[in-house]
C-alpha cells in the first residue's frame, strides 16, 4: 500500500498538493484571522456582489444589467459561470481591498476538474479506491488538476489575452467610472483591459492572489486563450525609428556572414546600421570579417557599417557598452552574431514586430523567440531555445528550452508575447534613452547573468520586460553542448550568480511574472507544479561510513576490474553491471542500475537514473546509494551513503513491460519508481573522483551494483582556490 500510495501521488502530485496545503493552515489561525477580517469588514462596510459571467467577450451590459444599480462602496466579484468557487474566496479576495485603499482589482489562480484519465492519464482501477477517494472533488466523481498558476499584472500579456481569468474583484467607484467612461457595450475584456492600464503607473492597485480559488468544470477550456486578438496593439510605433545593430563577434567570419546576410536579405524593416564589435580575431579573421563588412557595403551603399576591433579580454557586457557608445539609432538591439533571420513572412517581420512594444513607454528590453536551428530541412515544429528567462529559486533559467514549439504551452507562453523578468541579449532590443536611463550592462559580469541583470535594473525601475513571440528567429547555439562540467567554469558562473543577488537581493528567488508555486528549485524547463518530492530536495552528505566506506584497497580493486567489463545501458542485452556486497556471490545479473546523466548547478552536483533489481518485487527492497570515491594512492577508499528515494520513472517501467521483455522478467514488479534523483552539496565531499553504487538487501540477501567506469559517468569534485568576490559600490 505504501508503495501505491507514493505512485499515485507521484502521477498526480497537485492531489496532494492540495492537500498539503489545506494542512499547513492551523485551524485555531484560520478562525482568529476569519474573525479579524469578519470585524474589518463591518467596519468598513464592505460588501460583496457577485457578478456571474459566460466569457471575456461578454458584453457588460448582458453582466451588469439596467436593474443593477452601481454603488460605489460595494466590492463586484465577477464569477464565470460553469465553475466553482472555492470556500474561502470571498473572503480571501477582499481581503486586500479591505488593507489597502489603493487597491482597486483583485484577481487569483485556477484549476480544471476532470477524471483522473483526463487530468493525469490515470485509468479506472489503475489504483484502490482507498487510495484515491481522499483526493476526489466532494460528492463527485471527479477530480481537480491542471491549475493555472498567474503572474502578477502584466499588462503586454493582458493584451494579448484575457490573462485575467475566471474570478476576479473590482471597487465599485472603479467600475462606475470605467462603465460610465466606456459606456455597458463594450466588451468585459476591452473595459477590464482599458481601466488596469489606467493603472499601469500604480502597479500596486492590482493585486494578484497566489491561491487556487476557482474550479472550472470545462477541462478543455484549458487549452483556450480568451479573448486573443480582441484588444489591437494601442502602439505608438509608425515604421520609423533607426535601430543600432550591435553585435558582438570574434573569430567567426562565416557565421557572421550568416547572421549578416540573412538580416539583410529576410529583413523588412530597413532602417538600421550595423556596428560589429570584435574583441580580438586572428590576424587572418579579422581581415576575412573586414572583406566581408567591405562587400556588405558595397552591396548596400546606404547601410551604415561600423567596424570596432580591440584586443582585450572576452566581456560580453564591455563590449555592448562599446557598441552602445558608437551607435547612432533611436533603439539599440543586441544581436549574437550565430542569429539567422528566417526567410518566412513572420521571419521578415521580426523587427517590426520587436519595435511594435520597444517603443512603448512602459516597456525595457524586448526579446524574441529563438529556435534550434533544425537538423534536417524539413521545416518545423522547431525547438525553443528561448522565449524568455524566468528567475527561479535556483536562479534564472530558459523555460521551455529544448521543448518543441508546438501547441498551446502553459496558457500560451509559446504564442503570444508575454511581460516576464529577463529576455536574453542574444536578440534584445531596447530604446537607447530607456538603456542610457537605468545603465549600460555591468561589466564585472563578463560571461553570465549580465542581461538578467539589466532587465533586473530595467524592471526596478517600473518597465516591464517583453517577450514578443510574433519575432522568430534562429539561434546557433549548440543544442548538444550539454552543461559546462570544468570546476573553474562552474566556480566563476557561481560567483556571477552571487553578484547578480548581491545587486538585486530582494529578486533573489523572487519573479512577479513567474508563479511562487511552480517549480523553482529542480530543473525543469516546462510550467509544472512546485511539488518537492523527497528525491527533489538537496541532501548534505554524511560523514564518511566507519565500517563500510573504509574498504581494502585490495579488494576493492577486484570490484573495479570486473565491472569494467561489463555493459548495463539496455534490458534486453544481458551482460549487466552486478557485483558482490561483503565479497560473497550473490546472483547472475540481477542489480541493474543506469546512470543517466551528472550534472552541476553552483556547489550541487544532480545525479539522475535508474536501479531495478529483477525477479523481484522492488517495492520491497531496503536500498542505500553510495558515492565511492576512487583513490589509487591509499589502501582505502571512502564512501558516502544516502537513503534512496524513489523517483517516478514510466520510461524504465516500460522496458520491463513491453512485449518483449515481459515473460523474461515478468518476476520483476513494481519498478516505475525506479529512478534515480540524487542532488548532493559537494562543498560538504571529501576532494576526489566519485564513482555512484547501489546497495540493497532482501531478507538477508545483499546486492550491489555500480555504473560503468566512464569519466561522463564520474561525479569530479575539486577544491577551487579563488579569492572571493569583493563586492564595491
Amino acid at each position: 500500500m505504501r508503495y501505491e500510495q507514493e505512485l499515485f501521488v507521484q502521477k498526480a502530485p497537485y492531489l496532494q498538493w492540495l492537500i498539503d496545503e489545506e494542512n499547513r493552515q492551523d485551524e485555531l489561525s484560520c478562525r482568529k484571522e476569519k474573525d479579524i477580517d469578519s470585524r474589518a469588514g463591518r467596519q468598513t462596510g464592505k460588501q460583496v456582489c457577485t457578478l456571474p459571467f459566460l466569457s471575456c467577450l461578454d458584453k457588460v451590459s448582458d453582466i451588469v444589467k439596467e436593474t443593477i444599480a452601481l454603488d460605489n462602496t460595494v466590492l463586484y466579484l465577477f464569477v464565470k459561470r460553469d465553475g466553482v468557487l472555492s470556500q474561502d474566496a470571498c473572503l480571501i479576495i477582499s481581503k486586500p481591498f479591505i488593507e489597502n485603499k489603493q487597491v482597486v482589482f483583485v484577481y487569483a489562480d485556477e484549476d480544471y476538474r476532470g477524471s483522473l484519465q483526463e487530468l493525469y492519464n490515470i485509468e479506472q482501477g489503475d489504483f484502490q479506491e482507498d487510495i484515491t477517494r481522499q483526493y476526489r472533488i466532494k460528492d463527485t466523481e471527479s477530480y481537480r488538476g491542471e491549475p493555472w498558476l498567474k503572474p502578477d499584472f502584466s499588462p503586454d500579456t493582458l493584451e494579448s489575452f484575457f490573462y485575467i481569468g475566471s474570478v476576479f474583484a473590482i471597487r465599485g467607484d472603479k467600475l462606475s467610472k470605467g462603465i460610465e467612461q466606456y459606456g455597458k457595450e463594450i466588451s468585459l475584456y476591452k473595459l477590464i483591459y482599458v481601466m488596469l492600464m489606467e493603472e499601469i503607473a500604480s502597479p500596486q492597485a492590482i493585486v494578484h492572489i497566489p491561491k487556487v480559488l476557482y474550479t472550472n468544470n470545462t477541462l478543455a477550456e484549458s487549452q483556450e486563450l480568451c479573448g486573443i486578438g480582441e484588444i489591437k496593439k494601442q502602439s505608438s510605433f509608425q515604421g520609423s525609428g533607426k535601430v543600432s545593430v550591435i553585435i558582438p563577434s570574434k573569430d567567426h567570419p562565416k557565421m557572421l556572414q550568416t547572421c549578416l546576410t540573412s538580416m539583410i536579405h529576410y529583413t523588412n524593416y530597413s532602417d538600421y546600421e550595423l556596428i560589429v564589435v570584435d574583441n580580438g580575431s586572428s590576424e587572418e579573421n579579422k581581415t576575412e570579417i573586414g572583406r566581408l563588412l567591405d562587400a556588405i557595403q558595397r552591396e548596400n551603399p546606404s547601410l551604415a557599417i561600423q567596424y570596432l576591433y580591440e584586443k582585450m579580454q572576452f566581456n560580453f557586457s564591455r563590449m555592448c557598452n562599446k557598441g552602445a557608445k558608437a551607435a547612432s539609432g533611436e533603439y539599440l538591439l543586441f544581436l549574437n552574431d550565430d542569429i539567422e533571420v528566417l526567410n518566412t513572412p513572420q521571419g521578415r517581420n521580426w523587427l517590426e514586430n520587436m519595435l511594435e512594444y520597444a517603443c512603448r513607454s512602459h516597456v525595457g528590453a524586448v526579446g524574441a523567440k529563438l529556435y534550434y536551428p533544425p537538423q534536417s530541412k524539413v521545416e518545423g515544429p522547431y525547438q525553443i531555445q528561448h522565449v524568455g528567462i524566468t528567475n527561479m529559486g535556483i536562479g534564472p533559467a530558459h523555460k521551455l528550452a529544448g521543448v518543441e514549439d508546438r501547441g498551446n504551452l502553459y496558457h500560451g507562453h509559446n504564442l503570444v508575447n508575454y511581460d516576464m523578468i529577463a529576455v536574453t541579449a542574444a536578440c534584445m532590443l531596447v530604446k537607447r534613452i530607456v538603456f542610457e536611463r537605468v545603465g549600460s550592462f555591468c561589466e564585472e559580469l563578463a560571461v553570465a547573468y549580465n542581461d538578467v541583470e539589466f532587465c533586473f535594473r530595467l524592471y526596478e525601475a517600473g518597465f516591464y520586460n517583453v517577450q514578443v513571440n510574433d519575432a522568430v528567429l534562429f539561434h546557433h547555439e549548440s543544442f548538444s553542448r550539454g552543461q559546462d562540467i570544468e570546476p573553474e567554469k562552474q566556480v566563476r558562473l557561481c560567483q556571477e550568480k552571487e553578484k547578480l543577488y548581491y545587486m538585486h537581493p530582494q529578486l533573489q528567488g523572487n519573479d512577479p511574472f513567474y508563479h511562487p508555486h511552480l517549480v523553482q528549485y529542480k530543473k525543469d524547463v516546462e510550467y509544472h507544479l512546485e511539488y518537492l518530492f523527497l528525491c527533489d530536495k538537496p541532501v548534505k552528505p554524511q560523514s564518511p561510513l566507519k565500517k563500510q566506506g573504509l574498504v581494502m584497497r585490495k579488494k576493492y580493486d577486484k570490484w573495479l576490474k570486473y565491472h569494467s567489463n561489463l555493459e548495463h545501458n539496455k534490458v534486453d542485452i544481458g551482460k549487466r553491471i552486478w557485483s558482490k556486497i561483503y565479497w560473497r556471490r550473490i546472483g547472475d545479473g540481477l542489480s541493474m542500475m543506469h546512470i543517466d546523466s551528472i550534472t552541476y548547478e553552483g556547489t550541487f552536483a544532480i545525479i539522475t537514473g535508474w536501479y531495478v533489481l529483477q525477479k523481484y518485487n522492488n517495492a520491497c527492497l531496503d536500498t542505500k546509494l553510495w558515492l565511492i570515491r576512487l583513490t589509487r594512492d591509499k589502501m582505502y577508499f571512502h564512501s558516502y551513503e544516502f537513503e534512496f528515494m524513489p523517483q517516478l520513472r514510466e520510461d524504465v517501467a516500460a522496458l520491463f513491460e513491453n512485449e518483449e521483455n515481459r515473460t523474461k522478467h515478468k518476476q520483476t514488479t513494481h519498478v516505475k519508481l525506479a529512478g534515480i534523483h540524487l542532488i548532493v552539496d559537494t562543498s560538504k565531499l571529501m576532494e576526489g573522483t566519485y564513482m555512484v553504487g547501489v546497495l540493497t538487501k532482501n531478507g538477508r540477501k545483499r546486492f550491489a551494483a555500480f555504473q560503468e567506469y566512464r569519466d561522463s559517468e564520474l561525479l569530479t569534485v575539486r577544491k577551487i582556490t579563488d579569492e572571493s568576490v569583493q563586492y564595491g559600490e
